[in-house]
């Protein structure tokens, strides 16, 4: 007779087994990364294809399953990253450091990705425009997943930090309303009746998208500010904080606001409470200690488990892979030029410039669109396999850019060490040239 208690017994184990080895992959990836400077996130990656698509622990039916759930776990993802991130960061340096430097480059991934990827897939690969003009918006970010613990781990200056945090946050937001902006046009194509796109259109949905986030997160930070100054110092404060953030994060994308900006402004203002409260004449009586010293691990267990999903959803297909592995080093195109043109003038970055410019991998954004845009989309629909192709194809440049971007970070991080050796040996040999010296 058919033991089901038995199979349950052991799907159940075969789940903690798997559970446990991921946390134990995440761990020797973090310590690789301080001893190499290698990006876990490529470890990760690596864990969840050989768990989902190479060696089908995960099964092609269930993979689906996390398929339809990629946006829920890449929100939750990105509101611990984004807010660790930005708790963080420091608000002058935001102002009269890299923080404006890091909104221009924001912009410029997102409109030189698409100046680049359009006329590839319209004049070459024979897609139509505005399909063409789409994948190029989806794919114009750099990932806060990645970008944000990396650069917090690079011993950067703050305000090359800070230009790094600003753009890899609020370039998804350029990214998402390029992507709806040309979306609405190509249902207006397809017989659809969305607003008609026009300048006012554009500029209102723009408006509406950052004042929402930025409101919303900014009264959002100062009550829960005020909350934890009348409560004072109690423990779970920083679970409870991540409570509040998703609930802020949820009403400001119902009212159609740039949620993930709204996590910036108010990781920015819980951060530096002490400077915001001042500004209504008020000293603050808050420690944050209970609320950062939780976020560590945290942050450890959502961006280990965050990444070893987005390994399972990969599509081993050839022609995505290639057409994929290709996209990860055409995109470095962009990136170099946009970065490039943003640090004229700035010292500090322009000596940052290599790693920059490493720091180009795309991730969450690309992923939720991708999802977003295949469930929009009906099988009946003439651009439906263009759909298809894009999200396959998307999970690979997710991969592959990933790597690349691991590859030279490590490379980047080395020469830079070897250089403040090299300048370490240099002034050892004059000091002792001086003392040489009769």
């Amino acid at each position: 007779m058919f033991n089901t208690g038995l199979l349950i017994a052991t799907d159940t184990d075969l789940l903690l087994i798997v559970l446990g080895g991921v946390i134990f992959i995440g761990f020797l990836a973090e310590v690789i990364f301080y001893k190499y400077r290698l990006p876990e996130n490529l470890a990760l990656m690596l864990a969840g294809m050989l768990i989902g698509p190479v060696l089908h622990i995960v099964s092609p039916t269930q993979v689906e399953v996390l398929r339809s759930l990629a946006p829920f776990f890449g929100d939750a993802a990105l509101v611990i990253i984004v807010l660790s991130g930005s708790i963080n960061l420091n608000f002058s340096s935001l102002i009269g450091g890299g923080g404006g430097r890091g909104v221009v480059m924001a912009v410029m991934d997102t409109l030189l990705t698409m100046a680049f990827i359009t006329p590839l897939f319209h004049y070459v690969f024979g897609w139509p425009l505005l399909v063409s003009a789409l994948f190029g918006a989806m794919l114009g970010e750099t990932t806060a997943t990645i970008v944000i613990p990396v650069s917090q781990r690079l011993g950067l200056s703050e305000s090359v930090l800070t230009s790094m945090v600003i753009d890899s946050t609020f370039n998804s937001v350029t990214c998402i309303v390029a992507f709806y902006i040309i979306f609405d046009i190509l249902m207006q194509s397809q017989g659809a009746t969305p607003v008609s796109p026009g300048i006012v259109f554009v500029a209102r949905y723009l408006f509406e998208l950052v004042s929402t986030g930025i409101f919303i997160g900014a009264v959002g930070g100062l009550t829960w500010v005020t909350v934890l100054e009348r409560v004072g110092d109690i423990p779970h404060s920083y679970i409870v904080t991540v409570a509040v953030v998703i609930g802020i994060y949820a009403l400001v994308d119902i009212l159609g606001g740039s949620a993930v900006l709204s996590v910036l402004v108010f990781g920015l203002v819980l951060g530096n409470h002490k400077l915001f409260l001042r500004l209504f004449g008020r000293d603050s009586k808050v420690n944050l200690g209970n609320v950062t010293n939780f976020e560590g691990e945290i942050n450890f267990f959502v961006r280990t488990f965050f990444y070893v999903f987005v390994g399972t959803l990969v599509s081993l297909k050839p022609y995505s892979a290639l057409i994929g592995l290709g996209l990860a080093f055409f995109l470095l195109l962009p990136r170099v030029v946009g970065v490039e043109a943003t640090t004229l003038g700035d010292q500090e970055l322009r000596e940052n410039i290599g790693l920059l410019i490493s720091l180009y991998p795309r991730g969450l954004t690309v992923a939720v669109l991708a999802s977003t845009l295949i469930a929009s989309i009906p099988p009946s629909s003439a651009i439906y396999p263009y759909a298809s192709k894009i999200f396959d194809i998307s999970f690979m440049v997710i991969l592959f850019s990933s790597m690349i971007s691991a590859f030279f970070v490590a490379r980047e991080y080395r020469r830079r060490t070897n250089e403040d050796l090299y300048e370490v040996i240099k002034r050892l040999r004059r000091a002792r040239q001086q003392l040489e010296k009769p």
